[in-house]
Parts: structure tokens; sequence; C-alpha cells
């Protein structure tokens, strides 16, 4: 996070965190909105990214930023393969793979950061 973070920060109405599970990440959270509120820029929410199960590393994270974060935490989106071969094919997931578990939680958050942004504005 240098001068073109925050120059960024500063072009920004608000701001949307991703967080991939993984401690590092999750520790520069606080060094973020820390930048977020000298910038007077609101952090809507926090997603976590490329999320699983499979290691306990990344389940302590997702339940750390859940402990920690609790009305800032997004829908997650996990880690499918659909959304590298998405990628690869230069298609949105909800195109490429519109049925698949990627394609609902993408869904999900946008359905979500659309009403926070509808509550927001009211």
């Amino acid at each position: 996070l240098g001068v073109l973070s925050y120059i960024a920060l500063q072009a920004a109405t608000e701001v949307i965190v991703v967080c991939p599970p993984e401690y590092m990440a999750f520790r520069s959270l606080p060094h973020l909105q820390e930048m977020a509120a000298r910038a007077n820029v609101p952090v809507t929410g926090i997603v976590p990214t490329m999320t699983t199960s499979v290691s306990r590393h990344a389940r302590e994270v997702l339940s750390q930023l859940q402990d920690e974060y609790p009305g800032l935490l997004l829908p997650s989106i996990p880690r499918r393969v659909a959304l590298q071969d998405a990628a690869l094919s230069g298609l949105p997931v909800t195109t490429f793979e519109p049925n698949s578990d990627a394609s609902r939680r993408f869904l999900a958050l946008a359905k979500e950061v659309l009403d926070r942004a509808k509550n927001i504005a009211a």
C-alpha cells in the first residue's frame, strides 16, 4: 500500500477489500482501513477470496475475519477451477459456467453490494 494505492483511494467513493484467507493478508486489513480513513473513504466490505476449507490455516483466518469484521464481511468467493477456466476463456464465470457454485457466489456478492449501496443511499 504505497502512494499509488493512496491516490486510488482518494479518487474512490467507497472501498471493497479482497482478502484471501492468509495470515499476511488478514494482518494488513487494519493498515488498509487506516489508509481508507485518511483518504476519507468508507470501507463498504471485505470479500474473502480463494476460500477453501481444506487447510486449517484458511479456516482459522476465515474464522478471525468473521470474529473481527462481522459487519464488513461480504459473501466469500471460493477457489474453483471454473474461475480459472473462465479467465482463460476471457468470459465472466457467470457466462462461462452459469450454474456453478462460483457463479452463484459472485451473484450473491453482487446482490449484497447492491443492497448495501441502497442502504447507504437511503
